[in-house]
């Protein structure tokens, strides 16, 4: 089997060199997609291993073999992996040259610092069994249509969509029908307190995108502007800084602690996930509309941290107005969505996440 993708937003599996993408690398497409997986059966009332603390181990006297339902697709200790996955027919460029960039808002210091890493199409080629080659088809179609490949995406990155599927299992793709009732747990990533959303909108002017904060600086600097001009032309604009900076810093918290739980943290030794994604802006094909798409899940934090940080996201990303204001974009139209529940880190039931993912396996191939 073999699946073809766009990159809407750039693609980032790191290479050799820190800070440098030489091609896009297996084991980056494979290690987020295990993320997702685990969410996702997770969600479904499902076991997975954490296995940054600790993973299966093979063990044939024990139910399942010794593995979660992650392990059994995805490998562990005595236990190879049921698919093999490799990338073919590549036709990618840097998304700008130069080297990394800094978009930084005016009240900011420092900014964030982007590299450029990969935009264009690419194939999957799946290798395995019927019903593995099935799980990963309908897990990528999930990604591509509410999730995200490779590393950073809490910086934008990674954000695709399916263009076509070559020789697909002929195995009923919908294998999303085991559901367990497993309790939600607070320490690992649950589909089932995941919320989607997506902001689409056409802007007033063509070169709205001049006007977003941290953006026009970077046009009148002879080292950035190369950049932009690439950026515009693959039609995506790296707007999640704006909206970070909005999101973090636009008003006080009770603790300072509390941001940097949920956006993340690189502070000397320190290092922390960020809990929360925004994609860059990218024009919808054939279409003079935009979309911003992300997903968040709540922190390890007390109740009442909770809602505070829910209040936040709904006060920015559920009011197209105000989002679209923070980023200085005139508009003619806006709408914003939200999946599978309709408000921030409002739980849904192993059944609705079924639902949730079936549907995306429907509709996960583009135009």
């Amino acid at each position: 089997m073999e699946i073809s993708l766009r990159t809407l937003t750039p693609i980032w599996t790191g290479g050799v060199e820190t800070g440098t993408m030489d091609r896009i690398h297996e084991t980056g497409i494979i290690g987020s997609l295990r993320w997702w997986y685990e969410a996702i059966v997770r969600g479904l009332g499902s076991d997975a291993c954490d296995p940054t603390s600790h993973s299966c181990i093979y063990d044939p006297e024990k139910p399942n073999n010794g593995l979660c339902d992650v392990c059994q697709l995805f490998g562990a200790t005595g236990w190879r992996r049921r698919f093999r996955l490799a990338v073919s027919n590549a036709n990618l460029e840097d998304a700008w040259s130069g080297g990394t960039i800094n978009v930084k808002p005016p009240d900011r210091n420092r900014g964030w610092y982007l590299n450029s890493g990969k935009t264009g199409t690419f194939d999957l080629k799946i290798m395995g069994d019927e019903k593995a080659q099935a799980q990963v088809l309908t897990l990528i179609q999930f990604v591509s249509q509410w999730g995200s490949l490779g590393a950073r995406p809490q910086l934008g990155y990674g954000f695709v969509e399916i263009v076509d599927v070559r020789n697909p299992p002929s195995l009923s793709c919908n294998v999303w029908t085991e559901i367990d009732q497993n309790q939600i747990g607070r320490s690992l990533p649950d589909l089932r307190t995941f919320t989607f959303f997506i902001l689409d909108f056409e802007p007033q002017q063509n070169d709205w995108w001049r006007k977003v904060p941290g953006i026009r600086p970077l046009i009148s600097d002879n080292r950035y502007r190369n950049a932009v001009d690439n950026l515009t032309h693959h039609h995506m604009i790296p707007t999640t800084p704006a909206l970070k900076n909005v999101l973090r810093y636009g008003t006080g918290w009770s603790s300072s602690a509390l941001p940097h739980q949920f956006f993340g943290t690189l502070r000397g030794n320190e290092r922390r996930r960020g809990q929360i994604a925004l994609s860059w802006a990218y024009q919808q094909k054939n279409s003079p509309i935009w979309r911003i798409r992300g997903w968040t899940y709540p922190p390890q934090v007390e109740l009442a941290q909770q809602q505070e940080i829910q209040q936040r996201l709904q006060a920015v990303l559920g009011r197209p107005e105000t989002l679209l204001r923070a980023l200085n974009i005139q508009y003619r139209s806006a709408t914003v969505s939200f999946a599978p529940a309709t408000t921030f880190f409002q739980p849904v039931t192993s059944k609705e996440i079924q639902s949730f993912v079936s549907e995306a396996s429907v509709t996960g191939v583009s135009a």
